[in-house]
């Protein structure tokens, strides 16, 4: 599965005020999100899997950039890339 990510919108029709707040989507279904947060002293990307744990995994967590928040969020979703 590749990761889709568009701009959260809120059930009023408003975009998310922070343009890197995302929804996860997968067949045009909202499965998870991935959001930068500022509110400490770094800057962490925050990221969850809608609907509980997969396979005994973490459904949630945080990573330094974007790049390793889809990651995570892939790994809790589907478990490890086998070859």
């Amino acid at each position: 599965m590749a990761i889709t990510l568009r701009r959260v919108i809120w059930d009023n029709g408003k975009p998310s005020l922070d343009p890197e707040d995302y929804e996860v989507v997968n067949d045009g279904v909202a499965v998870g999100r991935i959001y930068r947060s500022s509110s400490g002293p770094r800057v962490l990307w925050l990221w969850g899997v809608y609907g509980g744990r997969h396979g005994g995994r973490t459904n949630n967590g945080s990573a330094d950039t974007l790049d390793e928040a889809k990651v995570a969020w892939l790994y809790a979703w589907q478990g490890p890339m086998t070859h």
